[in-house]
């Protein structure tokens, strides 16, 4: 009887080892559980976290340099998405080699940060190319036409349009001695009577507007376009490099962003 005691007793005393907890990477403690005895960390037990586990989503530059200095690290790397336009920060990414040997790191902590689109320049963008009519078209510019460096001659023009939009436009024609103006010749049933005129329009206008809520305001050209057909007149404009325009403008963001926070932002993910 007093074997069998013993051999109880040794079974409890190995068992009640098993369950003692065990201090794993960072002090974090880990143990046995029943059903097939897995192994099961005790992190949520600690006063706090071992380490920093984050995914902070900054909606403006300045949060995005703030954030990235306040934890930045002596490895903590940025890396900047051109096709996506956005930029994500890595606080515990891994360090040189030291000695010959490697220094990995979790990245479990990073602050990402994507430039929003302004409400103005998504506006020129959806309106780029598209086809309209006389009113559209001038509706169009008295609506944006805080955006348009010649704002006040393009005001006028739309205005223009749309006195004149029962008339029936003939034909076109380049001045000459003046660069980039076209004229519109048309014909006005004026009390029965056949009236020629003229409407005047550059072939191009610029642009200053923000491509990006927050960010530097930027110049960018567009240029007019027409069509006579059946003497209605189609207008549109076409923007000069959109591509570019973005290009130039993340990249002033990027700058920002190195000098703010003095850390190199590659060129990748």
């Amino acid at each position: 009887m007093l074997e069998k005691t013993n051999d109880a007793q040794t079974i409890l005393d190995a068992g009640s080892a098993l369950a003692e907890p065990v201090l794993g990477h960072n002090g974090i403690p880990y143990t046995l559980v029943p059903e097939g005895y897995s192994i099961q960390s005790l992190e949520h037990l600690l006063p706090q976290p071992a380490r920093v586990k984050q995914n902070a989503l900054l909606h403006d530059t300045a949060s995005f340099i703030a954030y990235v200095k306040q934890f930045a690290e002596p490895t903590t790397a940025i890396f900047f998405n051109q096709a996506k336009g956005s930029f994500r920060a890595v606080i515990d990414y891994h360090g040189p080699l030291t000695m010959g040997e490697q220094n990995p790191q979790w990245c479990g902590h990073t602050a990402s940060f994507a430039p929003k689109a302004s409400p103005e320049w998504t506006a020129w963008l959806a309106a780029d190319g598209r086809r309209m009519n006389q009113t559209d078209f001038a509706t169009f510019l008295e609506q944006r036409n805080e955006d348009i460096r010649e704002g006040k001659t393009l005001l006028n023009i739309a205005m223009n349009m749309q006195l004149k939009r029962e008339v029936r436009f003939t034909s076109s024609q380049r001045v000459q001695g003046t660069a980039g103006v076209e004229l519109l010749n048309y014909q006005e049933d004026v009390q029965g009577t056949a009236t020629d005129g003229k409407l005047a329009i550059p072939a191009s206008f610029t642009l200053l507007i923000q491509p990006y809520i927050g960010g530097d305001a930027s110049t960018i050209e567009c240029y007019f376009r027409f069509l006579l057909k059946d003497g209605k007149l189609t207008l549109w404009f076409e923007l000069k490099n959109p591509l570019r325009f973005i290009e130039n403008a993340l990249g002033i963001i990027r700058d920002y962003i190195q000098e703010g926070t003095g850390i190199t932002a590659y060129a990748g993910e």
